[in-house]
C-alpha cells in the first residue's frame, strides 16, 4: 500500500511540477501592461474565465519581479562570513497568498556556523499574530526570549546559550512585514548584533512599499 501510494502520489506531483516550471519560462516573455488590457477587455465583455486567466498572469509576473527587487536589498555578509546567493521561495508562484513574499539569504563561517536572514512581505494575519502579540504584551514573552529594539524597531529574541543557536524576529516598519535572522553555532552577538547592525532596515522597508 505504501508503494501504491507515493506511485500515486507521483503521478500527481510531476504534471503540476512541469506546469509550473512550464508557468515560470513563461513569465519570462509575458507582456505585462498587455495582459493587463486583455483583462481590462475581456471583464467588459463579459469573459470572465479569460479575465481571471490573464489576472493569475499578470499576478504571477509582478510576484516574480516583487521577489527579485527584494533579493537585490538583502544584507551583504558580516566581517568573517560568506554570503550565498538569495533565493525566493515562491517567486512567480501562488504561495505568496497564503504565505507572502518570502526572500533568504544563507551566510556560512568556518564548517559549522550558520545563519539564514529571511525577509517576509506581504504575510497574513496568521504569520503576524503570534509575533505582535509578543511584543505588545511583555508578560506573554515566552521563556528564554526577550523584547530588544533593532534600529528602533522591536524584535523578539530567543538564544539558546548552550546550543548556540537562536532567532531574532524584526517587526518592520512596512505594512504586513518581518525579518527573521536565524542562527547555528552561533555567538549571542552575532545573532543580537552583527548581523542587525549588517542589515539595512530602511532599504528593505522601501523596496517592500515601493
Amino acid at each position: 500500500m505504501p508503494r501504491l501510494r507515493l506511485a500515486l502520489l507521483a503521478a500527481l506531483l510531476v504534471p503540476s511540477l512541469a506546469l509550473a516550471g512550464a508557468m515560470r519560462l513563461l513569465a519570462e516573455d509575458l507582456d505585462v501592461p498587455a495582459l493587463f488590457d486583455s483583462a481590462k477587455a475581456a471583464f467588459g465583455e463579459k469573459r470572465y474565465g479569460k479575465a481571471w486567466s490573464d489576472l493569475q498572469l499578470v499576478l504571477a509576473e509582478v510576484a516574480r519581479f516583487r521577489a527579485e527587487a527584494l533579493k537585490e536589498v538583502m544584507p551583504k555578509a558580516p566581517a568573517g562570513w560568506t554570503a550565498e546567493d538569495a533565493e525566493a521561495g515562491n517567486a512567480g508562484g501562488w504561495a505568496w497568498v497564503s504565505l507572502g513574499t518570502q526572500v533568504t539569504r544563507r551566510y556560512t563561517k568556518g564548517e559549522s556556523s550558520s545563519v539564514e536572514v529571511q525577509l517576509t512581505a506581504d504575510a497574513p494575519a496568521m504569520l503576524l499574530t503570534g509575533l505582535t502579540m509578543f511584543l505588545t504584551n511583555p508578560a506573554m514573552v515566552p521563556s528564554g526570549s526577550k523584547i530588544v529594539m533593532i534600529k528602533g524597531r522591536r524584535a523578539l529574541l530567543e538564544y539558546d546559550k548552550e546550543g548556540r543557536s537562536g532567532n531574532l524576529q524584526v517587526l518592520l516598519n512596512a505594512p504586513n512585514a518581518f525579518l527573521r535572522i536565524q542562527g547555528n553555532d552561533v555567538a549571542a552577538s552575532e545573532l543580537g548584533e552583527a548581523f542587525p547592525s549588517a542589515i539595512d532596515l530602511d532599504a528593505l522597508e522601501r523596496a517592500i512599499t515601493n
